[in-house]
């Protein structure tokens, strides 16, 4: 710098991966001044908190569930942020379709919270729907869970006889026959392990 000039040098400040709060440093500047060498200055950045929000898995496909026999899933909702995270609403496109135990809530920062979509049908058939939850993430205000499967009719099980009573010598064997039988209108897979 020229004797009685200046120069202005751009100091940049980065909150990236830093939660809200205050962060304390300094600024070294080494130069040939004899009397203020190194120079330092005193630097504080203030950090505002917020909440971000983060929902897995972020879509349910490609499952089967049985008509007329409700299917839970849970949906995990995280803060990854330094602030509370404020849930509004939880709202389903088609609530005749897809319930959720929660309509709104708050998570710590750092926190989690299990959100139970349940998922019955009435008839058989692909079928597309979505979570919707809306919260105070500015950036992200309202977060969309896709939800589509297939719902095909259940299998009904029958058994006969009700149980089976064996008495028999010590290393003999014996065999009895027992039916599995199927009055629902979709297949029945079994096996005995």
């Amino acid at each position: 710098v020229a004797p009685a000039g200046s120069q202005d040098i751009a100091v940049t400040f980065s909150a990236r991966n830093l939660q809200g709060g205050e962060y304390r440093n300094s600024i070294t500047i080494n130069n040939n001044d004899p009397l203020r060498n190194p120079k330092k200055l005193s630097v504080v950045l203030t950090v505002i908190g917020k909440p971000i929000i983060q929902v897995k898995p972020d879509s349910i496909v490609g499952f089967t569930t049985y008509v007329g026999v409700p299917r839970k899933d849970t949906l995990h909702v995280k803060n990854n942020g330094s602030e509370l995270l404020v849930v509004t609403a939880v709202a389903a496109s088609d609530t005749a379709i897809h319930k959720t135990n929660k309509t709104s809530f708050y998570v710590l920062p750092d926190g989690e919270e299990a959100v139970v979509v349940t998922t019955t049908r009435a008839d058989t058939g692909s079928f597309r729907g979505q979570i919707t939850l809306t919260s105070n993430d500015a950036k992200k205000p309202t977060t969309t869970i896709v939800l589509a499967g297939h719902a095909i009719h259940p299998p009904v099980l029958t058994v006969a006889p009700d149980s089976i009573v064996v008495t028999i010598d010590e290393g003999d064997t014996t065999t009895r026959t027992m039916t599995l039988g199927n009055t629902g209108l979709g297949e029945l897979l079994w096996e005995i392990p």
